[in-house]
């Protein structure tokens, strides 16, 4: 049985959204039948780097979606966004350094209640932007593009947290340039 079962409580009615978060939910009950079978730690990376491209191509669509329609909490939908990011990259260094050590269950518990969660209480806010019946400022965020980097594993999250401060902008983001 899938992990995840799309529904029309999680249809945006906007085709290319939709059919990106059709496409997450392929690749998370894959990954979820795999932790399941108790598949090899190959076989678990191959889903968790699936899911990890998918979600950085599919960020920067809607990302960009949404600042073109001037959402006026782009800002906050993205850091939610690079924490998903972030998350994944975590369980894919923990599954190729310690297969033992990924928490299988609660892997599959977090991915499902992350992707309903925020289709259904954060992306369905930015609909009726996109759609024009609400309009907003120019996000400020003009400028800023998505970028992939080939990096150690074990620095990953210090290329998020560096992104996430020089996006903020202040006084971090001055002593790190």
């Amino acid at each position: 049985m899938p992990l995840i079962t799309w529904s029309d409580n999680l249809q945006m009615n906007i085709r290319v959204i939709d059919n990106d978060h059709r496409m997450l939910v392929d690749i998370i009950n894959a990954l979820s039948d795999s932790l399941q079978k108790g598949e090899e730690p190959t076989a678990i990376s191959d889903h968790l780097k699936a899911l990890s491209h998918y979600v950085e191509e599919h960020f920067a669509r809607e990302e960009g979606f949404m600042e073109a329609a001037g959402y006026p909490q782009l800002r906050e939908h993205m850091a939610q966004h690079q924490k998903l990011a972030l998350t994944v990259y975590e369980l894919i260094q923990i599954n190729q350094e310690q297969p033992n050590q990924l928490r299988r269950p609660e892997v599959q518990a977090f991915l499902k209640t992350w992707l309903t969660d925020h289709i259904l209480k954060n992306d369905m806010r930015y609909v009726p932007y996109l759609r024009g019946n609400m309009h907003g400022a120019p996000s400020g965020l003009h400028g800023l593009k998505a970028v992939t980097v080939r990096v150690p594993t074990d620095k990953i999250s210090l290329i998020f947290k560096c992104a996430m401060a020089l996006t903020a902008g202040g006084k971090e983001a001055a002593r790190l340039e």
